[in-house]
Order: C-alpha cells, then structure tokens, then sequence
C-alpha cells in the first residue's frame, strides 16, 4: 500500500520509498494524484468529453482513505487546476524493431517511469 492518510503523516513523500507494484512501478497508489489526459466523463467514452474542463486524477494520495489509493479510483480538477497533492509520471520506452513472418513489427516496451510531484506557490500582489 502507498501513502495514504494512516500512513502519511499528512504530507508527500519521496519517490520510491515503499515497494513497487508486480511490475516494477512505485507509487502507483497514494502519496499524489497522477494527472490522467483523459478528461471527466462517463465511462463509456475512455478520453471523457471534451466539453467538460476537467481531467482526470488517479491513484489517490497522501490525505486520502486507503480505499480511494487505486487506479480504478477517478477524481477531477480542473486543467488549470494546482495542488501539491497532484503529479504525474513519465515513462520510459524501448523501441524495438524486427521482422517475423515478412512483416515488419515493432516491440514498444516501457523500460523505467518516474513519478514527480507538482509543486506551484500562487504570489500574491504587493
């Protein structure tokens, strides 16, 4: 289990201080929200509708109960939105090309992510 509110002591942590996942992933679960491209909506449609300003968050984080610190948990903000409770992650791929039966295939095979929070300070006018 990530960080989450009886973990946490209510604040982030660093990247990968807890196991990682059957495949090798840290901090899928808890600690922060993980920015999704897909925007809210239904279900139905996998990358939401884009009338709605809203995207999509995963995973939970470090305030949360434990039983909003899984993948199949969404919540929303909006775009613009900032908190230090909200990340994302970037992937690492390895392109393989190779011929098999005349055809020209390539393996895409995600080698490393790498999981950062967001940190934003608002300045207010002087």
């Amino acid at each position: 289990m990530g960080w989450y509110c009886g973990s946490s002591n209510n604040k982030t942590h660093p990247v990968a201080k807890k196991h990682p996942n059957a495949w090798g992933i840290y901090d899928m679960h808890g600690n922060v929200y993980e920015w999704c491209t897909d925007w809210y909506g239904d279900y139905t449609d996998p990358h939401g509708s884009y009338t709605i300003s809203k995207r999509v968050l995963r995973g939970g984080s470090y305030f949360n109960f434990a039983r909003y610190c899984r993948s199949a948990y969404r919540n929303r903000f909006l775009h613009s939105d900032r908190n230090v409770f909200i990340g994302f992650r970037l992937v690492f791929f390895h392109f393989q090309q190779f011929e098999k039966e005349g055809k020209k295939t390539i393996l895409l095979t995600a080698t490393r992510t790498l999981a950062f929070r967001l940190v934003f300070f608002q300045l207010s006018k002087l």
